[in-house]
């Protein structure tokens, strides 16, 4: 069995996306906030661009 055709992804979906209602649209942004948001919580990261420093600090 060949397949002459193919389904370009990015057509079909700047296509169903043109059709999709803006309360649909807010959803799926949403939720991909979401789990930007809980994926870096999870991984420990902070907001802070600087490196932690990995030397051992002195003892007193």
């Amino acid at each position: 069995m060949t397949v002459t055709g193919s389904i370009d992804p990015a057509r079909l979906l700047e296509e169903q996306l043109a059709q999709a209602s803006l309360d649909l649209l807010r959803k799926l942004l949403q939720a991909f906030v979401n789990t930007l948001m809980s994926a870096a919580a999870t991984s420990g990261s902070t907001s802070s661009p600087e490196p932690r420093p990995s030397a051992p600090r002195p003892r007193r």
